[in-house]
């Protein structure tokens, strides 16, 4: 009987150790559904370096992150490895005069926030959401903050801010440009600067258990400046960010290793995704199919596409097929003719979709009279409508398409021989045109957007020597003037893309050799200037990413 006494009390007791266990398990990083919002009206922290009141968001000091200072906090894609890297400075109430920096709660303003300042310790100080979105299923999650300078003092920084996410709670973070802010304060002694930020994240973040969305800030040069980051909201929205990145398969923002193969005359996908252990192998097209590879269904991931330039049942018209990621779909379009250039796919009307479209040089139909060149594409936005036009172009020119003037629409624009100098001639889709000479008439034109800013740069190779030679023109006018970048030799197949995922496209190239294990992607990293190599694919393979190079 004193045994089961005892037994009963041992039990009870355990069970209560067991819920007051179960009630200080920490709610900061425990992914919080979606919508999710903090305002910080709400004193929630009252200890130092105490989270656990405060759901689903953490903050860290970031040490060791870098160790330089006023580094580009979209470069930082790591985490601490240092210990009690966990930070909040608790129950602050004058941000002019608190120099540690880190992470602080300013609950004593008369608007509170949680705020970051880099600093000798704090070497990219950051804020972590921790985020459930499989209750939104197929919708897209949309986040919005404001970054508020807080700090009146004499101190002026340049405090640069940045948005990153990944999908669980290992690996590098991603960078998402479009939340970059390249100085979210002024000063000095001024404090009223607010800086909204909304972004929504790539397709690769939804319906996931854990997606961890950070704020980050890095130290800047003389004294830092408190930055609030208030009124978050985070929400699911239909609209799913246009991603106009290279062959990128599964929406998350970064270009993927992905060849095409003859298998008995039959095309086979091989796609690595990049930064996992995922691949896939899938049939689509004939060996003698063009790879088209871009977003048609507006997903914000790529679609696998071929064009086939002569078709069936119409053998004097060409078809593009299409396996629609969003529905894992057939799409057929019967689109241009033999001797067409289907090289110039993309969105058109700026609906978000890649527009079937194809390059006519020196056209004889009497679209646009004689001796000129044809731009025709199919406006998914108008599904009554076959095809639209641009004449656009003289015989022998080759087209190099892209969105110059980042309105969201591709531009018509072309690559012509004038007298030995290579010119090109851009009309743009919101209007106007202009002339640009940049480089030699047989450099090979490689589209991308290589600074970020949402245009599509004029970059040429050129084949000198062995070795490839690339000059970079931005739309800002920047770039490598004369002096070029050298990356690869001439028996390598151009692979553009942004495989680093700062939303800057990557020199890459794709090295083919007899040897099955020595085929490889070499990446050149626009963050810094590194190599990213990559072993992927045999020789004979074809390179998707490459389907625009001319």
């Amino acid at each position: 009987m004193i045994r089961n006494k005892m037994r009963k009390i041992f039990l009870a007791l355990f069970s209560v150790s067991v819920c007051v266990w179960l009630i200080q398990v920490h709610a900061d990083n425990v992914p919080q559904a979606i919508p999710f919002s903090q305002d910080w009206s709400t004193n929630l922290i009252t200890t130092n370096d105490d989270w656990s009141p405060v759901p689903g968001i953490e903050g860290y000091l970031g040490q060791d992150i870098t160790t330089g200072t006023g580094v580009d906090p979209q470069t930082l894609l790591t985490t601490s490895t240092a210990t009690n890297d966990l930070d909040v400075i608790a129950n602050q109430s004058n941000p002019n005069t608190l120099t540690s920096g880190g992470v602080a709660e300013f609950d004593g303003i008369p608007n509170p926030v949680v705020a970051l300042q880099g600093s000798g310790t704090a070497d990219a100080p950051y804020l972590i959401f921790y985020l459930n979105t499989t209750t939104t299923g197929n919708n897209y999650i949309n986040v919005s903050y404001n970054v508020r300078d807080i700090d009146g003092s004499n101190d002026n920084a340049v405090q640069q801010v940045a948005l990153q996410y990944r999908v669980g709670n290992t690996g590098d973070f991603i960078n998402l440009p479009k939340g970059y802010i390249p100085d979210a304060t002024t000063g000095p002694g001024q404090a009223t600067l607010v800086t909204p930020v909304s972004v929504t994240l790539p397709a690769a973040a939804r319906n996931k258990p854990l997606v961890q969305v950070r704020v980050i800030t890095s130290n800047a040069p003389g004294s830092d400046e408190w930055i609030g980051i208030d009124d978050i909201n985070i929400t699911a929205t239909s609209q799913p960010a246009p991603n106009r990145t290279n062959v990128d398969f599964n929406g998350d923002g970064r270009s993927d290793w992905v060849v095409a193969r003859n298998e008995g005359s039959l095309l086979r996908w091989y796609i690595q995704i990049n930064g996992e252990t995922t691949s896939s192998a899938v049939q689509f097209g004939l060996a003698t199919d063009k790879p088209v590879p871009a977003d048609y269904d507006g997903d914000g991931i790529t679609d696998i596409a071929v064009w086939r330039e002569t078709g069936n049942p119409e053998p004097d018209r060409s078809y593009f097929y299409i396996l629609r990621s969003s529905t894992n779909t057939f799409q057929a379009e019967m689109f241009g003719t033999q001797g067409d250039n289907p090289a110039i796919v993309g969105d058109y009307d700026g609906d978000g979709k890649a527009d079937v479209a194809v390059f006519r040089s020196n056209d004889s139909s009497g679209a646009c009279g004689t001796n000129s060149s044809v731009w025709y594409y199919r406006p998914s936005s108008q599904p009554g409508v076959d095809f639209l036009y641009e004449c656009w172009g003289l015989p022998g020119d080759f087209p190099a398409p892209g969105d110059f003037d980042g309105d969201g629409r591709n531009d018509f624009a072309v690559q012509r021989n004038e007298a030995g100098i290579g010119v090109f001639y851009l009309k743009k889709s919101a209007g106007g045109s202009e002339v640009i000479q940049w480089g030699a008439p047989t450099d090979v034109f490689i589209p991308g957007d290589y600074d970020g800013d949402g245009k599509t740069d004029f970059c040429v190779r050129r084949t000198v020597g062995s070795t490839y030679n690339y000059f970079i023109l931005t739309r800002t006018g920047g770039g490598t003037g004369a002096t070029p970048i050298v990356w690869g030799i001439n028996t390598d197949i151009s692979a553009p893309g942004d495989y680093d995922g700062d939303g800057k496209t990557d020199i890459a190239v794709f090295r083919p050799n007899t040897d099955p294990t020595q085929n490889f992607f070499y990446v050149r990293r626009s963050t810094n200037a590194t190599l990213l190599p990559f072993e992927w694919g045999q020789q004979g393979d074809l390179v998707p990413a490459s389907f625009q190079v001319r």
